[in-house]
């Protein structure tokens, strides 16, 4: 720990902040050798010092498909002493993921399991502050990378610091998903840099026998590069060559050091017996963990020979032995590095698979037994594929898609028997769908040219087409749905509605896509039925119609989502549903609120976080934002990237982007909403496929709150020729005439406003949706002529009144009381104004806020206070978590109940109480009623 007081203090700054209720993540990054782990052990005691508990974890290159191998590591004390607080509430979730063999039969959906382990890690809290310290993070499994990036944006208020050391250079498993654990927000970065020639005589000092020459010291400083590790190394073996540390020496010291680092261990083993050289490769092999009885069966050693290697290793300070059963680890992960790579390769493969098997024998966890068949070469073994197989399954019931993925792609490569190869790539191309669309597609392909069977072919053929319609294959994916057609037999109806319905949701959502209306025609002209297959292609109809302005399709939605009935059965459904909720959110926010709030709750359970995503971007971008809830809409949607961060659907997050941006520029965050815009990544030209008009439009009116008008315009037109191209013609979807027509009348092409202002409004008129037809005419009453603009404002305002669409209604109220202040009615614009302040203040949206009120005084009024209060005050989330903590819940239970952190309550309740005038819970119930 030479020269490392500016990295302690910061080890110690890092855990009282934690302390005072901070948290977050601690990293230790640079190269091999520099201390990275030494500074782990220095953070573990320093941590025992303040009251922490402390639980480690040391990722190893070996086991990087191994899921939630980390998170294991970090929590097996919690099953070992089954502290029944530790697992209360959601934590319980999490349970499967640290037994050796999971215990459920249906699968826990991957956002169930990262919210049991946010929960298991919020308990262990509880009553003490928590270190979790991750060594080697750069080959962590991607499952516990994802639990970091689930944990560390919800970690405040916890009593919780991460700390990992991190080696640069290296070679990781999901390089975006570690980039954006180690941007966190929370992060603080220590980088031990080399030691200094000073720092360098002392170590010397330390381990050579007699005291080095100054020069000589100089020597090691230059050819180490000041690194402790190597330094260590260099002197070890300079003892071993029997060179003396002298000035004439010095020169020498360059030629020892390659020796140095080939014989990192060589050196230390070559006095050791063969025995025991055969027990430590076959440890590397094994990796950290190693039980002394595995290990000697593979060495092939009785346990007393392997035992006696265990103490010989161990006074050589390469292992060491821990826990009840004297699980064998290495001191420096360099270590197994150097004596792995020293294996020859194909010894290295026979001992992977020797291993494998050996430990099937012990029935020992399914995926630590697949961790070494990925490492073995092809070779048509049966047992190989059944092992990889009932790997992945187990690896799908812990809510790890990724590890799943790798063992059913290793068993591809096995191969499979031919009646077997079927059944593999059906799994793996299932388990793909939605989340890997280039992946999914080639084991699809090639499952279709297996199958002969009409119905399988039919469902291939459904989820093929959909990840070709994504991957811009459109044509291709319209041929896989025909030939799946024509080889259903003629009487077979269910699977038929399916595949039509596919495309039907394929030509609405692709440019310039022919068929359409006749797909739509053939699907009105089937007779009803309840099966699976007719609820899909209601489920898209209903799209489609609402996407093109047609209301029957809000009516269709209404209908299959009576009494809150969703879709269920097959993950290539979840579509459906989004289509169903899409379609009521559109024409009515309100119902729409509801039913994706049942949505939302559902996909908690069991659902994946790829689907939770989307359904609180649906939220926050047809809901909230049409209602004015524009703090609700920021908090949805930022909570949507958040998730979709963990996945690899670029699509969806650029809608987020796109929702979160325009809640920001209503409330005035122009700052902020132009970095969430410049992180979108719009390509030019936009693709065919994928609704693009949504991020376009955010720009337009990014731009026209810059007052850069003309730039408004053209990203406004675009989005245009974006969502007419899809054939989405509805204005309650995308309201781009109305942009338009803004921008063309702020830079003075008043007349054509008024068309593209007009247009809107008929569009509007016949889908009926009020907080769309209450913007197209407050729109074209802005840009009408004086004779036309008072009435059309006045029919915006009265039939926005009373309805849901509250910012909508104040910008109606502002403007009616603008046009009548300029019209020398002040008296009647008085009253108006006030109301527009008061509901503009509520909807928190800043800049309105500013335009009322200056409207307002120039009509001769004043402002009331605007200060937010009383119950309307509070937004949805506030009242949620008010209408709880009146019922007596504690602030975690809370948390627990609306899947949020424990912090966002204690946030929430201080914006209670102060819009509530309350200083206390006990005051809660009566000031709600008020």
């Amino acid at each position: 720990m030479l020269e490392r007081e500016g990295e302690i203090r910061a080890l110690s700054e890092a855990l009282n902040e934690t302390l005072q209720g901070g948290g977050g993540l601690l990293l230790i990054e640079g190269p091999v050798g520099i201390g990275k782990s030494h500074l782990l052990a220095e953070a573990r005691s320093l941590a025992g010092e303040k009251g922490f508990d402390v639980m480690c974890a040391r990722s190893n290159e070996l086991e990087q498909d191994f899921s939630f191998g980390i998170v294991r590591q970090l929590f097996k004390r919690c099953l070992a002493t089954e502290n029944p607080a530790w697992w209360q509430g959601p934590a319980a979730q999490a349970r499967e993921v640290l037994l050796t063999a999971p215990t459920q039969v249906i699968s826990t959906g991957d956002f169930a399991v990262l919210h049991g382990l946010f929960w298991l890690t919020a308990n262990c809290s509880h009553n003490r502050p928590l270190m979790l310290i991750i060594d080697d993070l750069q080959w962590c499994d991607v499952a516990s990378l994802r639990y970091l990036a689930y944990l560390l944006p919800r970690i405040e208020g916890l009593g919780v610091l991460v700390a990992v050391s991190l080696r640069t250079g290296e070679k990781v498993v999901d390089p975006q998903l570690l980039q954006h654990i180690i941007a966190d927000p929370t992060v603080t970065v220590v980088r031990p840099g080399p030691l200094s020639r000073t720092a360098t005589q002392e170590l010397l000092g330390q381990i050579l026998p007699s005291q080095a020459d100054p020069a000589f010291s100089v020597a090691c400083h230059r050819v180490s590069g000041g690194n402790p590790l190597l330094l260590r190394e260099l002197a070890r073996t300079l003892i071993s060559e029997g060179l003396s540390p002298v000035a004439s020496h010095a020169e020498k010291v360059a030629a020892v050091v390659p020796r140095a680092v080939a014989r990192l261990m060589t050196v230390r083993m070559a006095s050791i017996p063969q025995s025991t050289v055969d027990l430590v490769e076959a440890v590397a092999v094994l990796g950290d963990g190693a039980a002394p009885a595995i290990a000697a069966a593979l060495a092939g050693q009785d346990i007393t020979t392997a035992l006696r290697g265990v103490a010989t290793l161990e006074h050589q300070e390469i292992l060491h032995s821990s826990g009840e059963l004297g699980e064998l680890t290495f001191v420096h992960p360099l270590m197994q590095t150097v004596i792995y790579d020293g294996i020859k390769p194909s010894k290295r493969a026979i001992e992977h698979y020797h291993a494998a098997i050996l430990l099937a024998s012990t029935g020992a966890d399914l995926e630590r037994i697949a961790a070494h068949l990925l490492r073995t070469p092809p070779a048509g073994k049966e047992q190989t594929v059944n092992l990889l197989q009932k790997a992945a399954a187990q690896a799908v019931r812990r809510g790890s898609a990724a590890s799943a993925h790798s063992y059913l792609r290793r068993a591809l490569a096995e191969p499979p028997q031919k009646d077997q190869l079927k059944e593999v790539l059906n799994e793996v191309a299932r388990l793909t769908f939605d989340t890997d669309y280039e992946a999914a597609a080639g084991y699809l392909e090639l499952a279709l040219e297996l199958s002969t069977d009409p119905f399988d072919r039919a469902d291939l053929s459904y989820m093929y087409a959909k990840t070709l319609h994504f991957l811009g294959r459109v044509e291709e994916s319209v041929r896989v749905v025909d030939k799946a057609l024509e080889d259903l037999p003629e009487e077979e109806d269910d699977h038929r509605r399916r595949l039509m319905a596919s495309l039907a949701a394929l030509s609405y959502i692709s440019k310039g896509m022919a068929g359409q209306n006749a797909i739509a025609e053939q699907l009105h002209s089937l007779p009803p039925t309840e099966s699976l297959g007719a609820l899909m292609a209601n489920a898209f109809l209903a799209g489609s119609e609402v996407a093109s302005g047609n209301s029957d399709g809000t009516l269709r939605a209404k209908s299959l989502l009576a009494n809150n009935r969703l879709i269920s059965g097959n993950p290539a459904f979840n579509q459906a549903n989004f289509e169903l909720l899409w379609a009521l959110s559109t024409s009515n926010p309100e119902e729409g609120l509801s039913a994706i709030d049942f949505a939302i709750s559902e996909a908690r359970k069991r659902g994946s976080v790829t689907s939770l995503a989307l359904f609180y971007l649906l939220r926050a971008n047809l809901g909230w934002m049409n209602t004015g809830d524009l703090t609700e809409a920021e908090n949805d949607a930022r909570e949507s990237l958040l998730l979709l961060e963990t996945t690899n659907l670029e699509t969806p997050r650029a809608d987020a982007n796109a929702t979160l941006a325009l809640s920001l520029i209503e409330q005035g965050k122009l700052d902020q909403a132009g970095i969430v815009l410049s992180r979108s990544g719009m390509p030019d030209p936009p693709p065919t496929v994928g609704l693009w008009f949504l991020l376009l439009e955010a720009r337009s009116h990014f731009l026209y709150a810059r007052r850069e008008y003309v730039a408004a315009l053209e990203a406004a037109q675009a989005a245009g020729e974006n969502a007419t191209g899809l054939g989405f013609t509805n204005p309650a979807v995308s309201s781009w005439r109305s942009q338009v027509s803004r921008c063309l009348y702020a830079i003075g092409r008043r007349e054509e406003a008024r068309v593209y202002a007009e247009e809107e409004v008929k569009l509007a008129q016949r889908f009926g949706a009020t907080h769309s037809l209450g913007r197209a005419l407050r729109i074209a009453g802005l840009v009408s002529q004086s004779d036309r603009s008072l009435p059309l404002l006045q029919e915006a305002e009265s039939l926005l009144r009373g309805s849901a669409a509250r910012l909508e209604h104040a910008k109606a109220l502002s403007n009616l009381g603008a046009a009548l202040r300029r019209s020398n009615r002040r008296q009647a614009a008085r009253p108006l104004l006030h109301e527009a302040l008061d509901l503009a203040t509520r909807c928190e949206a800043a800049p309105l806020v500013a335009v009322a009120r200056s409207e307002l005084a120039a009509a001769g009024g004043r402002p009331r206070s605007t200060a937010v209060a009383g119950p309307r005050a509070l937004t949805p989330s506030e009242r949620r978590v008010a209408e709880l903590a009146a019922t007596g819940s504690t602030n975690r239970e809370i948390a627990q109940a609306l899947y949020v952190a424990p912090k966002t309550v204690e946030v929430h309740l201080s914006a209670v109480y102060r819009k509530l005038g309350i200083a206390s819970r006990t005051q809660l119930h009566s000031a709600l009623l008020d």
